[in-house]
């Protein structure tokens, strides 16, 4: 492990870092199954409304629509 973390490649040293920061999410995933799946699907559909009604002035519009959008 040591090794990693002086070695002169620099993509071995941002992976270990990855798995460092990672690792309780993956060791949840595989044994618990959990991902946080639902999570990135709201936010990806939060951005294409976004890109979606940009220029709306109107902001009760934009609000009535956000609510339609995501009831």
């Amino acid at each position: 492990m040591g090794e990693i973390l002086h070695s002169k490649i620099k993509s071995f040293r941002v992976i270990h870092n990855l798995l460092e920061r990672h690792h309780d999410s993956i060791i949840d995933y595989f044994k618990e199954g959990l991902t946080n799946a639902k999570a990135e699907n709201l936010n990806a559909r939060i951005q294409r409304f976004l890109t979606d009604s940009y220029g709306t002035k109107d902001k009760h519009f934009f609000f009535f629509g956000v609510k339609t959008y995501f009831s």
